[in-house]
């Protein structure tokens, strides 16, 4: 009843959805769209890709099932509808990974930028959407296959998903290993300050006019001799310990 109450609450969002007229500066949608619509598709995704997994893992389950044995050796036939429902989870797949790009925006996968940073961008996302086409593509294939009913072609396109997965997973880590993490802060400049203007702009504080204080000016008599005693009751900071606290994480 609990997750039901999460789902009726993302659908109430979606259903009463407004734009904002504000763009997020990656892939340029309207705020509302994560905030509000995302996570509702999400949830209808999900139940699509629960429910053709389970449906189609049920269904195969039933064809090499031979009363006290297991044969492999499907039928044409078998082969036909095994490959129509594999296709309509291809498409579901499709929409979810088509989905997942919009999940980098609130992605925490580098150590000091919160949101989308450079290899989430410059690597995640073209794979991302490369894996949606991808899926398109393998639906197509597997909607074809209903006539041509040849056994390889739905396990080539599940070794070939397989592999898309893996290099969704590899290329962008030695991306981030090799050549991100050693010059972190250079990379992820644009990024930090991208994050820092969106922050000012949520807490409506855009318009703070930023500037720097040395604290070098030397103390002037007639404020020594009306702040005696503020000035001996102040304590030398050693700036280690607040250091310290900051970096706290």
């Amino acid at each position: 009843s609990g997750r039901a109450g999460v789902q009726w609450q993302s659908f109430a969002r979606f259903q009463h959805s407004a734009p904002t007229a504000i763009n997020d500066q990656v892939l340029g949608q309207d705020i509302s769209f994560d905030l509000l619509t995302l996570p509702f598709l999400h949830a209808v995704a999900g139940w699509g890709l629960g429910l053709g997994f389970l449906s189609t893992l049920v269904i195969a389950g039933l064809y090499v099932w031979r009363g006290e044995t297991i044969d492999l050796s499907l039928s044409p036939a078998a082969i036909a509808h095994l490959s129509g429902m594999l296709a309509m989870f291809a498409l579901v797949l499709a929409t979810w990974m088509w989905l997942g790009r919009y999940d980098l925006l609130f992605a925490h996968n580098s150590p000091i930028v919160f949101g989308a940073a450079y290899t989430d961008v410059n690597a995640r996302l073209p794979l991302v959407t490369f894996q949606s086409a991808a899926a398109i593509v393998l639906a197509g294939a597997l909607i074809a296959n209903i006539w041509l009913r040849r056994l390889w072609l739905p396990v080539a396109a599940a070794a070939i998903w397989i592999a898309l997965l893996l290099v969704g997973q590899l290329y962008p880590a030695a991306l981030q290993y090799f050549v991100v993490t050693p010059s972190e802060r250079s990379y992820e400049i644009p990024f930090i300050q991208r994050e820092i203007a969106g922050t000012r702009a949520a807490y409506g504080i855009t318009n703070v006019t930023v500037s720097n204080f040395s604290g070098a000016q030397p103390l002037k008599s007639k404020y020594d001799q009306n702040d005696k005693g503020t000035g001996k009751s102040l304590n030398c900071a050693n700036n280690a310990h607040p250091q310290e606290a900051y970096e706290q994480q």
